[in-house]
């Protein structure tokens, strides 16, 4: 999946290769969030979801002078990017949400679900 424009400077040349969430992921995914965790363990669960279904790609770092520079993924790069971590996170589970809703989505909770608006 590309993953220009999440944030200045990226272009298509950013992208991942993921693997897709699976019924049994959902499955499970949703016996989590019934069991209303905190948010530190909401986030950790994300993080950890994500991580594990990206299996590899090339995102933008900044290197010694503040440049821009396209470097191989590594799992870290999802610690340094809740945009990055939220977008692949959507994808791999197949949420499509509006950018609008997508932004109120991730100011109020790390887990992102499908939005219930038309």
């Amino acid at each position: 999946m590309s993953l220009a424009d999440i944030a200045d400077g990226w272009t298509d040349e950013a992208f991942a290769l993921i693997r897709p969430a699976t019924y049994g992921d959902r499955i499970e995914l949703t016996e989590f969030t019934d069991s209303a965790p905190s948010r530190a363990a909401q986030l950790k669960y994300q993080l950890d979801f994500t991580k594990a279904r990206v299996v590899s790609g090339k995102v933008f770092v900044l290197d010694d002078k503040g440049q821009l520079v396209l470097d191989d993924y590594q799992p870290g790069d999802l610690d340094a990017s809740n945009e990055l971590n939220d977008k692949l996170y959507l994808e791999i589970n197949g949420i499509t949400l509006d950018p609008k809703d997508l932004k109120t989505e991730t100011e109020t909770s790390p887990i992102i679900e499908p939005s219930t608006k038309p």
